[in-house]
């Protein structure tokens, strides 16, 4: 009997992965990504379907592993592998499989290798191999497991947000002291950067936080988007307050001066653990940048959809001393442009 692929995953697909020790709390059928584009037609709009993963597999909500195309019992597994390579690329995912239920096909995107299978890996089999990959230990990776705060958002970010989180997150844990978040407008940076610093507080990766703005409207939606952070939210400005742990501000008032000092220079270089850099593309240069070199022991991560290299701006300078630039894969689907986490010098 050929099945067809609805039931070739029904009788075949889903056993082979139940088989291997998944559960179904590991296992998302149909797992959609995108909306679908909205389609005019004269006065009335209508939205097409979007697009959607056969099987996403995932040790947890923060930490997809794999992905599986299936393909009906009579076709070839061969024939759905670029399929789900496009899916695992488009969700930042290392693995991807295609299977007609017997055949399955596998792509590791750490080394770049395809084989023929006859079983699924097993759940632990593919954290040992991610973890490889990023050269992790599983303690290494308790921020990026940490679940996302959804008291804000209902909802888990959208898949280009969680995959900016997790390379950011990856970044910060293999030592990076400066990246660059390069997400098109509309895209949530302000939330992307909320939900970093929920894990990493939450799991005491960091404890002072200060969100740089240029404008005032930019720093109070900041504000506003850390509303779960409740009253550990807090101003800098000339008040010179220290007892809060997330603290919103912008150049001009840090810049300002407040007794004989400059407001920022009234806290040590080592006071913050993390600064945000908003619009980095337009803000940090000139006589700002006394203000980021002040707080020398920072983590620093600037956010813009349109990075400047002029001569006077580069916001995305690598030094010749810096191992590497992290590209961040994002789906055309979502309309962006350019998309990449940086490691960068301010």
């Amino acid at each position: 009997m050929n099945y067809k692929e609805a039931d070739t995953k029904a009788k075949l697909i889903t056993p082979k992965i139940l088989e291997s020790g998944w559960t179904e709390n590991d296992i998302e059928r149909e797992h959609y990504f995108t909306d679908g584009k909205i389609l005019i037609d004269g006065f009335e709009s209508k939205r097409q379907k979007g697009e959607f993963v056969d099987y996403l597999l995932s040790y947890s909500e923060s930490l997809p592993l794999a992905v599986i195309e299936a393909k009906p019992e009579s076709s070839s597994a061969l024939r759905g592998m670029k399929q789900a390579k496009d899916y695992a690329k488009s969700l930042d995912i290392l693995f991807a499989y295609s299977s007609n239920g017997h055949e399955i096909e596998e792509f590791d995107f750490s080394n770049n290798s395809q084989k023929t299978l006859e079983r699924f890996p097993t759940k632990e089999e593919l954290l040992d191999r991610y973890l490889k990959a990023k050269n992790q230990k599983i303690e290494d990776i308790s921020t990026i497991l940490e679940p996302y705060n959804k008291e804000h958002f209902n909802s888990n970010p959208r898949y280009y947000q969680q995959n900016a989180i997790r390379r950011t997150l990856e970044s910060i844990q293999n030592g990076e002291k400066k990246i660059l978040l390069n997400l098109a407008t509309g895209t949530g940076k302000t939330s992307i950067a909320f939900q970093i610093s929920w894990k990493l507080v939450k799991t005491k990766r960091v404890k002072k936080i200060l969100f740089l703005a240029d404008r005032n409207v930019l720093k109070e939606q900041a504000y506003n988007t850390f509303s779960p952070f409740g009253n550990a939210r807090g101003y800098i400005d000339t008040n010179k307050t220290k007892s809060r742990d997330i603290y919103f501000g912008i150049y001009n008032s840090l810049w300002a001066y407040s007794g004989d000092q400059r407001v920022y220079q009234s806290y040590s270089p080592d006071f913050f653990d993390l600064i945000f850099i908003d619009e980095c593309h337009r803000s940090g240069f000139g006589q700002w940048h006394e203000i980021l070199e002040h707080f020398s022991g920072a983590i620093k991560v600037g956010m813009t959809a349109t990075p400047k290299d002029d001569e006077n701006i580069n916001t995305y300078n690598i030094s010749a001393d810096q191992k590497k630039i992290i590209s961040l894969y994002m789906s055309t689907a979502c309309q962006m442009a350019s998309k990449m986490v940086f490691c960068l010098t301010f």
